[in-house]
């Protein structure tokens, strides 16, 4: 299993998904239980991010998809990256790696 980052954005005002919010966080609380969704949240500038646990890259996009604002067309997430998590709450690898 690897981690993914999906930038979500927007692509109707905010004011109207709202209606549908019982539904996003439906499934969001159903994937954040399932262990596939790790992280999600919305920054200031507009996009959420939302941080998956999926075998592939693939996986992760067909996700994504799932989620009703998503299917709706209320949001777009189509930049997914993969996402090699180094360093995590002040654990991790914090030396370069060894001269060869």
């Amino acid at each position: 299993m690897q981690w993914y980052v999906v930038l979500s954005k927007p692509l109707v005002p905010r004011e109207k998904t709202m209606e549908y919010a019982a539904k996003n966080l439906a499934w969001m609380k159903e994937h954040h239980e399932a262990g596939r969704v790790m992280f999600s949240g919305r920054t200031t500038e507009g996009p959420g991010i939302w941080i998956l646990k999926a075998g592939s890259k693939e996986e992760a996009s067909e996700l994504a998809k799932t989620n009703p604002w998503v299917q709706m067309g209320f949001r777009d997430v189509s930049e997914i990256y993969e996402w090699t998590v180094e360093q995590a709450l002040g654990v991790g690898r914090f030396e370069p790696p060894p001269a060869r």
